[in-house]
């Protein structure tokens, strides 16, 4: 499936398969994220909601509120039980999808969140910042059980020079900061 956010408060799902189209209002999009398995689109508004869309049909299924500010970074965990989102309150934070409940907040930027992954294990989350910090932050054990673990040898992950004018990309297991965005090297 393919998500196109049009102007006027529109989202257009296409199945690729069938070019079948099917119009969602929302109330305002600035960013989107289908999980891992498909079954969920998150899609951010300037509220500071995140509104979860269940493809097939493209009802809402629930809204995730908590941020003081808008949600630009959308990141499923492996599994795609975990939603991390990044906002301009400065804050990264961890939801359950299942039910909605926020799960952690993370904090410490002193800009605005613009880009948000999970490591390949899902045990971290890397978080890039308009003030051109990189955070990485590790999944508190609490949120762990929700993650499931697809490569239990996967390194930590180490900061290493990367992006425009780099000798070489980064090895695997590492990932690459470049003006606040981070990029996971599997």
């Amino acid at each position: 499936r393919q998500a196109v956010a049009s102007a006027g408060g529109r989202l257009d799902l296409w199945d690729t398969g069938t070019w079948d189209r099917r119009a969602v209002e929302v109330r305002s999009m600035d960013g989107g994220a289908y999980s891992p398995d498909g079954r969920v689109l998150a899609t951010t508004a300037a509220t500071g909601a995140v509104r979860l869309i269940d493809p097939p049909t493209g009802r809402p299924v629930r809204d995730l509120e908590g941020h003081a500010a808008v949600v630009i970074g959308l990141a499923f965990a492996p599994g795609g039980r975990v939603l991390a989102t990044g906002s301009h309150d400065r804050t990264v934070r961890l939801w359950d999808v299942r039910t909605g409940a926020l799960l952690h907040t993370f904090d410490g930027h002193a800009q605005f969140v613009r880009h948000v992954a999970f490591g390949a294990d899902g045990r971290t989350v890397v978080s890039g910042s308009w003030d051109g910090t990189v955070g990485v932050w590790e999944v508190p054990p609490h949120v762990r059980p929700l993650v499931p673990t697809t490569r239990p040898t996967a390194p930590e992950p180490r900061a290493v020079p990367g992006g425009p004018g780099a000798s070489a990309p980064p090895p695997p297991g590492y990932f690459a900061a470049f003006r606040g965005r981070a990029t996971w090297v599997a």
